[in-house]
C-alpha cells in the first residue's frame, strides 16, 4: 500500500494547491470595480430597485457568497438578506453578464408590494383606459372553479398588449434555496395581505422548464386576521406561455394546521399579467372549535366542541371586487356561551337551553361574492330550539340577516301562555317560530327579537352577535 501513498498524497496536494489558488483568484476577480458593478447592476434589474451588497467572497468550487443585501425603494426596505450564495456562469461573467446557476438566502426578510410590476406597462402608459380586468377562472389544473366573468375586449387588449420583460439572470437558474426567510405581500396601501414566517424553500428545474420542490412555514397569516401553523405542500412552477413571462405555481398538496384541526388543499396561481389569479381549495377536519375563533382573530372563547368545514375560491390577488367562492361549516356535540341577548331571552322565559346552548348539530353554508359573504343557511340545533339566520355580510361590517329561534312541541307547550299569538307554525314539522331581524354592524348589530318576544320596543344593540354567539371573550 505505501507504493501508493505518495502519488495519493501529491495529488491531495495539488488538488488542495488548485482550490486554494482559485478561490485566490476568483477573489481578486470579484474585488474589481467593474466586476462588484456589474454584480450590484444586474441584481438591481431584476428586484427594480436600487441592491446595496455590504461584502463579496468567492468560495471554492467557484460559488460566490454576498453579504448584507439590501434592496429599498423610496425609504421602504423590500428585500435584506445576510448572505446570498449564487453559482454564476463565468464564461456570461467575463462577458458582461450575469447567469446564476444556483442560488441560497439566509434568512431572508421580503416585503413585497402587490402592485410592483415594473416588469411591466401600465395602463397609463398605453394611453388606454385604466380599468381593471374581471378575472376568469383558472385555466391550469383540474379543480373545479366558481364560475367567474369574462373579459370585456377593452380587458383584453390591455392584457394582450402589455409587453413581458425577460429576466435573463433567471432563465439560466436551476437551483433555489431559502432558509428562516420572512415574505410578506402588501397591497396598494401597504397593509399585509399574506405572511410566511421561518420559510424554508428547496426547488430544482427539470429537463422541461418546470420547477419542483417543497415549501415549509412555521406560519402563515391572511392579512391580520387568520392565521395557519405548520404548512407544508410540495410546490411546482410550470411555463404556460413559451413568448412571455407567464407561469403557474401548484402548491399540491397542501397540509397545515387550522384551529387545532387538519387543513389540506390545493393552490393555484397564475401570473398572467396584470392579473395574477388564484384558485384556492381547503379542507378542515376535527377543528377546535375555541382554538378556530382564536385563530381567527375572533377572541378566546369557553365554547367547546370539533368543527370542520370546507372552501373554494377564486379571483385575482389584491382585487375584492374580483372574489368568488363557496364554503361550509358544520359542528356536532359543541358547547357554546350564547350571545346576550339569547341569554337574556333565557332568563325572561325561563329556558336553560338558551342560557348555555348544547348543539348537537350545526352548519352553515355560505357564498363569497366580491365585497360580500351571502349566509345561504346558518341552523344551531340543541334538544329543544333551532337558531337560524340568512343573509349577507357586507365588506363594510354591516349585517342583514333574517333569522328564526324556533321550539320544538316540547317548549311550545310550556311557552304558549306566556308568548300566546307570539308563535307562529314553523315550516319545520313539530316546531313553532318567531322570526326575527338582525341588522347593523358585524360586531355590534341590532336584533327586534326582545320586541317580538314581548310584543314591547326595546332599543340598543348587541354586541359583538357573532363573537357572542360563540362565547365572550375571556377577560386576560
Amino acid at each position: 500500500m505505501r507504493p501508493l501513498a505518495k502519488p495519493i498524497l501529491l495529488l491531495v496536494s495539488f488538488l488542495l494547491g488548485f482550490a486554494i489558488l482559485s478561490t485566490l483568484a476568483l477573489n481578486l476577480f470579484l474585488q474589481r470595480g467593474n466586476t462588484r458593478q456589474l454584480l450590484g447592476n444586474e441584481l438591481s434589474g431584476l428586484v427594480g430597485a436600487p441592491v446595496s451588497i455590504r461584502s463579496i467572497f468567492g468560495l471554492p468550487l467557484g460559488s460566490i457568497r454576498l453579504g448584507g443585501i439590501e434592496a429599498a425603494e423610496g425609504g421602504h426596505s423590500l428585500i435584506s438578506a445576510e448572505t446570498v450564495i449564487i453559482r454564476p456562469s463565468y464564461l456570461a461573467l467575463l462577458s458582461g453578464k450575469l447567469e446564476v446557476t444556483s442560488i441560497a438566502l439566509k434568512n431572508p426578510v421580503i416585503h413585497w408590494p402587490l402592485a410592483k410590476a415594473e416588469a411591466f406597462a401600465t395602463t397609463e402608459e398605453k394611453g388606454l383606459p385604466a380599468s381593471s380586468p374581471a378575472p376568469v377562472a383558472p385555466t391550469t389544473g383540474n379543480l373545479p372553479a366558481p364560475t367567474m366573468p369574462s373579459s370585456t375586449p377593452v380587458q383584453e387588449t390591455l392584457t394582450n398588449n402589455l409587453p413581458r420583460a425577460s429576466i435573463p439572470i433567471i432563465d439560466s437558474l436551476k437551483r433555489v434555496s431559502i432558509t428562516g426567510g420572512e415574505f410578506t405581500l402588501d397591497d396598494s396601501n401597504g397593509a399585509p395581505l399574506l405572511s410566511l414566517c421561518d420559510l424554508n424553500l428547496k426547488g430544482k428545474q427539470g429537463s422541461s422548464g418546470t420547477w419542483s420542490g417543497h415549501l415549509q412555514a412555521a406560519q402563515v397569516a391572511l392579512g391580520n386576521s387568520l392565521f395557519i401553523r405548520d404548512l407544508n405542500s410540495s410546490i411546482s412552477v410550470t411555463p404556460t406561455n413559451a413568448n412571455t413571462s407567464d407561469f403557474a405555481i401548484t402548491l399540491d398538496p397542501v397540509a397545515a394546521t387550522l384551529g387545532g384541526g387538519k387543513l389540506s388543499g390545493r393552490l393555484l396561481v397564475e401570473t398572467i399579467a396584470p392579473t395574477p389569479r388564484y384558485h384556492l381549495s381547503l379542507n378542515l377536519e376535527a377543528a377546535s372549535l375555541s382554538q378556530l375563533l382564536a385563530d381567527a382573530s375572533l377572541g378566546s372563547s369557553s365554547a367547546d366542541g370539533k368543527i370542520e368545514g370546507d372552501l373554494d375560491l377564486a379571483g385575482i390577488f389584491g382585487m375584492r371586487a374580483g372574489m368568488l367562492g363557496h364554503g361550509s361549516l358544520s359542528c356536532s356535540n359543541a358547547t357554546i356561551q350564547p350571545a346576550d341577548f339569547l341569554k337574556q331571552i333565557g332568563q325572561i322565559l325561563q329556558v336553560e337551553e338558551l342560557q348555555l346552548l348544547r348543539i348537537s348539530e350545526g352548519k352553515c353554508l355560505f357564498q363569497i361574492d366580491s365585497n360580500q359573504i351571502a349566509i345561504d343557511e346558518l341552523s344551531l340545533k340543541s334538544e329543544n330550539l333551532i337558531l337560524t339566520a340568512q343573509g349577507p355580510i357586507r365588506s363594510s361590517g354591516d349585517v342583514d340577516l333574517n333569522a328564526r329561534l324556533l321550539f320544538n312541541q316540547k317548549m311550545t307547550s310550556q311557552l304558549r301562555g306566556l308568548l300566546g299569538s307570539q308563535l307562529a307554525p314553523a315550516p319545520e314539522a313539530g316546531y313553532s317560530q318567531i322570526p326575527f331581524h338582525l341588522s347593523g354592524s358585524f360586531r355590534n348589530p341590532k336584533t327586534d327579537l326582545l320586541e317580538r318576544l314581548t310584543g314591547i320596543h326595546i332599543g340598543g344593540s348587541l354586541g359583538g352577535f357573532l363573537q357572542g354567539l360563540f362565547g365572550s371573550p375571556a377577560a386576560h
